[in-house]
């Protein structure tokens, strides 16, 4: 068409048309011809991080004023595919970083009995992704889905050696002298116990980070490095900061039992529970563990591997919903080229190769896929055009002539 039809006839002709060739049919027009799309191919600009948001951007200027003259207009592929990853990844920083500081705030008060302790593990949390988040930034690691689970994980993960030395501490101001000198000597004490433990946990988890960097993948390769350096951030920052902050702001009430004594409260109930259960229940405790290694082991056998970008949004979400119906209508917007090579020039002008590109085309169909599409199927076509449209002919030609 050189022109948008007017006309209800011109209208209706174009449309049979359409419906009339198998090549346009769920590829660009569904079947009933009530949903169609425009295909718009670019070249990215690898070099350009902010390609997928401008690319989003400039399409959907250019939907907004027909949303009104049709049923439903949306733009889905990569470039929105890219977008709202990254909106939902920003959404989920800012939404599970605040849930984790609460529950750890909790959690440690409850344990150690002052509000001190729960909130000096998020200071040096704060100071440790901050020195991540500009090395990063220095190095060139972007944000990405696994890099956005720092901030969580430092503070979670990293909080483990300030727990460990705030437990330490209050427990020699408990059992020992809570003046200003015992708490200096108190820190002393810490340092001395802790320190030795407390390097060997984070070498091992920092060598177990890194060691994801041998990994061909880009975005695991960065998440390997940036973790490695947080974590090893958290442990200097600890370190550093924990003994002056302790010198400085050091609790005035002390709730925590000596260490040669039983915890009070809810903890000690909890510890004597512990305590009753694994010593009298010991063979009970030993068979619901086998028992449940095993249930795990099976339910792991079901674990299924994908890739799939759309696997990370919720059924419920507005892409999700616009991705069903493209592939209800049309094909879907997964695309992938499946290339041959032949040893020599013109190979494919040959029928016996084009039957077999015919034949890799209905494999793929039997297969599930939307649509596939080839050079034989172009020559289908003309084939069946050639004979006066006869459904009969609708096959790659036999004779070289003929191609």
């Amino acid at each position: 068409l050189d022109t948008t039809p007017e006309d209800p006839e011109t209208l209706a002709l174009a449309k049979a048309n359409a419906l009339y060739s198998p090549l346009m049919k769920r590829n660009v027009i569904s079947e009933d011809g009530r949903v169609t799309a425009v295909t718009v191919t670019a070249r990215r600009d690898r070099k350009d991080p902010d390609f997928n948001k401008k690319f989003f951007q400039a399409v959907e200027d250019l939907l907004e004023p027909l949303r009104g003259e049709f049923d439903e207009v949306f733009q889905i592929g990569p470039p929105r595919l890219n977008v709202e990853i990254e909106r939902a990844m920003f959404a989920d920083v800012f939404r599970l970083t605040p849930m984790a500081t609460a529950l750890l705030m909790v959690t440690i008060f409850c344990f150690l009995g002052t509000g001190m302790a729960a909130v000096l593990p998020l200071m040096t949390a704060g100071l440790s992704i901050l020195w991540t988040l500009g090395f990063m930034g220095y190095v060139g690691l972007p944000l990405t889905l696994l890099t956005a689970l720092l901030p969580t994980l430092l503070i979670v993960i990293g909080s483990a050696e300030d727990t460990h030395m705030l437990s330490e501490y209050l427990h020699a101001i408990a059992s020992g002298d809570p003046s200003h000198a015992g708490r200096q000597q108190a820190i002393r004490l810490m340092a001395r116990k802790i320190a030795l433990p407390i390097l060997l946990n984070t070498f091992t988890t920092v060598l177990g980070f890194f060691a994801n960097a041998v990994n061909d993948i880009i975005l695991i390769k960065g998440f390997a490095y940036a973790s490695s350096f947080g974590m090893a951030a958290s442990l200097v920052s600890t370190m550093l900061f924990l003994p002056l902050a302790l010198s400085f702001f050091s609790p005035k009430r002390i709730t925590l039992a000596p260490e040669n004594e039983k915890p009070h409260g809810l903890v000690g109930a909890l510890v004597d529970g512990l305590e009753h259960i694994s010593t009298r229940y010991r063979k009970t405790l030993v068979g619901l563990l086998v028992g449940v290694v095993v249930v795990f082991v099976g339910l792991s056998l079901q674990v299924k591997v994908t890739n799939d970008p759309l696997s990370y949004f919720k059924p419920n979400t507005v892409l999700i919903k616009n991705s069903n119906t493209l592939q209800k209508d049309l094909a879907g917007m997964s695309v992938f080229f499946l290339t041959l090579e032949a040893n020599e020039a013109g190979a494919f002008k040959r029928p016996e190769l084009l039957m077999s590109l015919d034949t890799i085309d209905r494999r793929l169909d039997e297969l599930g896929f939307d649509k596939a599409l080839s050079l034989a199927d172009f020559l289908a076509l003309v084939n069946r055009e050639m004979h006066q449209g006869d459904p009969a002919f609708h096959r790659v030609p036999d004779r070289q002539d003929l191609i």
